[in-house]
């Protein structure tokens, strides 16, 4: 009784920001294809359909990929 957990926390490195060290490095190549490219000139030229990959749940996509099949 009165166990806590311990921390409960995990890193982002995005591909702009320094990785401090070796794993640092290891999590921020697989972490940067979480991130969508902005540009900084001002202009928004998403590629919609990568952003629905990351951003909107299985469910709820409009492409149709990785829909789960509702129990019967």
């Amino acid at each position: 009784m009165g166990r806590t957990g311990g921390k409960r926390a995990f890193r982002v490195y995005p591909p702009w920001a320094d990785a401090p060290d070796r794993q640092a490095h290891v999590t921020r190549t697989w972490q940067s294809e979480c991130f969508l490219p902005v540009p900084e000139t001002g202009g928004l030229d998403l590629d919609a359909v990568r952003a629905d990959r990351l951003y909107i749940p299985p469910m709820t996509r409009r492409d149709g990929l990785r829909q789960r099949r509702r129990p019967a």
